[in-house]
């Protein structure tokens, strides 16, 4: 991977939300944000059956122990900041799995997630969606009027779908 290339600041342009499908590039991705010191979580999301997202998440960030709900992650955001890190990357693994099920829910998930990565950039910390997918075809609407896209390596659908 090209050393000048930052991916935290092309996947903010795009939104702070990216798509991938193939392990090994989203491997590539993980050690490249561990390298550029982001700390770096990865939740499963198969098998999510409309429960609560928020405070699943929460939990697996070790953040929030008592707060769980949509208002309550954007109104203590400040928390979410850790000046130890450059910013933190969040995986949502199987994320289409979840999406399929849970389609309402999951675009209030990245609605807010997005709106939290805009508040905190204006405070100079990254925060980074980055969701695992297994349909190479997979598309979302807009997230926080931006459309969440693939990732650089996997942006053309040749290189997702193999002919």
């Amino acid at each position: 991977m090209n050393e000048n290339f930052n991916l935290a600041e092309y996947s903010l342009l795009e939104g702070g939300i990216s798509i991938h499908l193939n392990p090994n590039i989203l491997e590539e991705y993980t050690k490249w944000y561990l390298d550029n010191n982001y700390r770096v979580y990865t939740i499963e999301m198969l098998n999510r059956k409309n429960e609560n997202e928020y405070k699943y998440i929460a939990e697996h960030l070790s953040l929030f122990d008592a707060y769980g709900c949509q208002g309550e992650f954007l109104e203590y955001f400040e928390n979410f900041i850790d000046y130890e890190f450059s910013g933190k990357a969040i995986i949502l693994k199987n994320f289409d799995d979840y999406f399929i099920s849970n389609t309402n829910s999951a675009y209030i998930l990245l609605d807010t997630l997005s709106i939290l990565s805009r508040k905190l950039l204006i405070r100079g910390y990254h925060l980074l969606i980055i969701l695992h997918s297994n349909d190479p075809n997979f598309q979302l609407k807009n997230v926080g009027g931006i459309q969440p896209d693939w990732n650089a390596r996997e942006w053309f659908t040749s290189n997702r779908v193999k002919q």
